[in-house]
């Protein structure tokens, strides 16, 4: 369905689409979903939502005036008061960033307003189809490099759940074909040789 959507839509608004659909799937969600409530309305008054769903728990954002506007509104609220894989709290703008105690964080525990002031902050932004942490430093390894990565988006299966790609669309770890085990392993051995391990 966001395949279709997307299709319909300028590219600036189809990378918008395609940055919440990878936040939803790297934030643990089982499935995401983006429509409109009124038919026979300008678009801009079709009352445009986006859901995102968690076990357990959806989390949505409504009337919004395109699908565009429901994919960033629901990925500003994905990333409002999380916790960075750096172990800051997400900062979408210069200005601050927002914490609310007692936010449950994907390993169980809780993250109180004070531990989120004392982590600090690490500014998210989106750069074009996808959101990118300020922490680059810390980052994980790059996903050329995993051999054994998804074959549509390279992207290890421990950390897969579920993905969207231009290619392939709104997809589930799919094991990569030998000739990309090949390609990727020779990458990997250049990188290292070249002195940049992963």
């Amino acid at each position: 369905m966001l395949d279709e959507l997307a299709a319909h839509l300028p590219p600036e608004e189809q990378q918008i689409l395609a940055a919440c659909s990878d936040l939803v799937g790297r934030s643990g969600a089982r499935q995401l979903q983006i429509g409109y409530l009124h038919d026979g309305v300008p678009a801009d008054q079709a009352g445009w939502y986006a859901h995102a769903m968690y076990r357990g728990a959806r989390l949505t954002v409504e009337n919004q005036p395109g699908a565009a506007q429901a994919a960033q509104a629901l990925a500003e609220k994905v990333l409002t008061g999380a916790k960075c894989r750096c172990g800051r709290l997400v900062a979408l703008s210069d200005s601050g960033a927002t914490a609310f105690d007692g936010t449950l964080i994907a390993d169980g525990s809780r993250w109180t307003v004070e531990q989120a002031r004392d982590a600090g902050q690490c500014r998210w932004q989106r750069v074009g189809a996808r959101w990118e942490m300020g922490c680059a430093g810390v980052r994980p390894a790059q996903t050329e490099f995993t051999p054994s990565g998804c074959r549509w988006c390279g992207v290890a299966k421990h950390d897969h759940l579920q993905r969207w790609t231009a290619q392939a669309g709104w997809h589930t770890w799919a094991p990569p074909t030998q000739e990309q085990i090949k390609t990727r392993m020779r990458a990997r051995a250049a990188a290292r040789a070249a002195g940049a391990t992963r």
